[in-house]
């Protein structure tokens, strides 16, 4: 335990001291002792006022900072150590912010008590086409955006693996989009979004969105839209995520998607060339942290 060299004087039962009310009505208190003699009852209040709430203080430092309240004259250090007691008995202070876009191990930092998490799952990937006449659907569907979940824990370990999901493939000609992959941190997950369908004989689903678990509020991801056939020409959009829109479907090509966790867009042949065209890749999630003391 840190040392306090402050003590307090004259706290003891029956000490010699003035009563407040006499100390209040003192004509000394404001003038200070102007001549004669003062009467040690009177000095030893003005000491024990000035004593104790040094000596509180002291206390509050050496108790929060961890350091010596020593008596030496040293104002730097005793402002330092000051300083710091503030600092650490005030809980609930965001120190620092980590965000990881890659699997990894979170270490804690130093003085972290608590944090917030926000992790979200991979975007799906918009679906492909090859379509070849006005009565097939020529546009992939966009994929759906993962799942988001909002938490909170208390630090009790000193690493945490953390697994970030990876955005799902391009569907590629007559080929559905990938789903996104999960992620997680202690056990709050957000979940990947599906995967647009591929073009074909009718109209094309988008992805749905990723739902999340473990958090205190769980967001599902956005839905990716539909592909639609030649007549409509309307292509598959990829779904929101939490973190924003995902890409647009795309003629011979669909538009990754570009905020963590959204869905690629579908891909779009109006000439009906029976080509084989890619939807675009679903966005990978993310587990982002708010530090708190």
């Amino acid at each position: 335990m840190a040392t306090n060299d402050f003590k307090p004087f004259a706290t003891g039962s029956g000490a010699n001291v003035l009563s407040q009310a006499d100390y209040d009505a003192l004509s000394a208190r404001t003038t200070g002792f102007l001549s004669g003699k003062a009467s040690s009852a009177q000095v030893n209040k003005a000491l024990r006022q000035a004593s104790t709430i040094a000596a509180v203080v002291a206390q509050f430092i050496s108790d929060n900072s961890g350091d010596d309240t020593l008596d030496n004259g040293n104002l730097p250090t005793l402002l330092a150590s000051l300083e710091s007691a503030l600092l650490k008995s005030s809980p609930g202070r965001l120190q620092n912010i980590v965000s990881f876009t890659a699997n990894g191990t979170y270490t804690p930092s130093p003085g972290t008590k608590h944090v917030k998490v926000i992790v979200t799952g991979g975007g799906g990937g918009g679906g492909g086409c090859q379509g070849t006449s006005g009565a097939e659907s020529i546009s992939g569907g966009g994929g759906g955006a993962g799942g988001t979940a909002i938490g909170y824990f208390a630090v009790t370990e000193s690493s945490y693996a953390v697994t970030v999901g990876a955005g799902g493939s391009a569907g590629v000609g007559a080929v559905q989009g990938g789903t996104g992959g999960t992620s997680i941190i202690n056990g709050i997950s957000g979940l990947g979004g599906d995967g647009g369908q591929k073009s074909g004989i009718t109209t094309l689903a988008g992805g749905k969105g990723g739902v999340s678990i473990g958090g205190s509020v769980n967001l599902p991801g956005g839905y990716g839209t539909d592909g639609q056939n030649g007549s409509l020409i309307i292509p598959g959009n990829g779904g929101s995520s939490y973190w924003g829109g995902g890409g647009r479907g795309g003629a011979r090509r669909g538009v990754a998607g570009d905020c963590y966790g959204a869905g690629g867009g579908g891909a779009y042949d109006a000439a009906m060339s029976g080509n084989s065209y890619n939807g675009g890749q679903g966005k990978a999630g993310i587990v982002y942290i708010e530090e708190y003391s």
